[in-house]
């Protein structure tokens, strides 16, 4: 066992001689039965308009705490169907099916259980949606088609991936007024001599009122790589909501990638027309150092009518310059 299985090992063994007696009384809230159905119509330059599923999942969570002990436990299950009911091709992509191709395979989206105590969390995840993506990106995510992350095929932007699977990690307690410190390490060989393959930390802030900032580095290992280095990721994000308005936007560097070093950046604007009616306009851009056919931009507009809380009918479109344009519509229902 390497060195660094310890570094994850030592704050799991404090917190359990930290949470007093070995046969407390539990209480548990939950499970609670949660889902999603967002589903309409899609239309792709040389490609026929085609009913579509933009997110189709089913799960539970809850939580358990315990008597005379800081400790409490949270877990979380999603299974995400969008996948199996879409017609995907190579034209387009599909949220669960994070390696691409054209299976019909139902993908087990999040299963995790979170260890919480005053003194951090220890997150245990084989799978789980991305904690990078969904801190240091989510407000330029906007839209249901147009989302830009590593596994949404040719409209890709950045290099962050949305879905992640095998994660460990360390989420710090919230200090100085907003910050909270995530350490992840996650397995992609479970075979190489390497118990992680890839390293991920992040520092976000968030002042309660509005203001929200954040940096982050990944590195992934060049045994799971084609080439000789080290593939490292670096981000920045800024957003800030203002009354109505919305602004956000987030640079990314990629050195040693397996298609050369590129940047990435994105914007997105975000304004309440009215207490239903939402409009979004967003651009995004990826530049590569030495393979200018790789570059990609778009421009991507949305307007929303929200029937209710959890109920919103959406249309919204991406205008690339290199990948196929595209119309997406439909209506959004959580549950």
């Amino acid at each position: 066992m390497q060195q660094h299985t310890h570094l994850w090992l030592a704050p799991l063994s404090c917190v359990i001689l930290l949470a007093g007696p070995a046969q407390a009384q539990e209480s548990h809230s939950g499970p609670n039965f949660k889902g999603e159905l967002a589903t309409g119509a899609l239309k792709v330059d040389d490609r026929d308009i085609d009913a579509w599923a933009f997110g189709l999942e089913a799960g539970f969570d809850g939580l358990f705490t315990f008597d005379d002990t800081p400790l409490k436990l949270s877990y979380d299950f999603v299974a995400d169907f969008t996948n199996a009911v879409n017609d995907n091709d190579a034209l387009t992509w599909t949220p669960g099916n994070p390696n691409g191709g054209t299976d019909d395979d139902i993908y087990i989206r999040t299963a995790r259980l979170l260890l919480i105590s005053d003194y951090g969390s220890l997150l245990f995840a084989p799978r789980i949606p991305s904690g990078q993506w969904n801190a240091l990106y989510s407000e330029i995510d906007n839209y249901y088609y147009n989302r830009f992350h590593a596994q949404t095929g040719d409209i890709a932007i950045f290099g962050q991936v949305e879905q992640a699977s095998d994660v460990i990690a360390y989420v710090s307690p919230t200090f100085g007024g907003g910050f909270r410190f995530v350490g992840t390490s996650l397995t992609l060989d479970d075979a190489n001599n390497k118990d992680s393959d890839v390293w991920a930390a992040r520092l976000v802030y968030n002042n309660a009122e509005g203001l929200k900032a954040g940096i982050g580095h990944v590195i992934t290992n060049a045994e799971q790589l084609p080439t000789d280095d080290d593939y490292h990721r670096s981000v920045a994000s800024l957003s800030h909501e203002l009354g109505r308005l919305d602004l956000a936007g987030i640079y990314e560097i990629n050195r040693d990638h397996p298609t050369g070093d590129f940047d990435s950046y994105g914007t997105n604007v975000t304004y309440d027309l009215t207490n239903r009616w939402t409009t979004s306009l967003g651009y995004a851009e990826k530049r590569h150092d030495d393979n200018e056919a790789l570059n990609e931009r778009v421009v991507v507009a949305d307007i929303k009518y929200h029937l209710g809380e959890n109920t919103t009918l959406f249309l919204e479109t991406g205008q690339y310059e290199e990948a196929h344009d595209n119309i997406a519509g439909g209506i959004s229902m959580k549950f």
